[in-house]
């Protein structure tokens, strides 16, 4: 359980990291995620 809570904790502080320095996510993001789904 604590596992989860870590990891969705995680997750949320990224996610607003990313959205208060008005990061943008990298154009090859979705190349990356193909290759992560052939290795796995």
């Amino acid at each position: 359980m604590l596992d989860v809570i870590f990891t969705v904790g995680a997750y949320d502080t990224l996610a607003r990291m990313f959205s208060s320095l008005e990061l943008e996510m990298d154009d090859e993001i979705g190349e990356f995620m193909q290759r992560y789904d052939e290795l796995f």
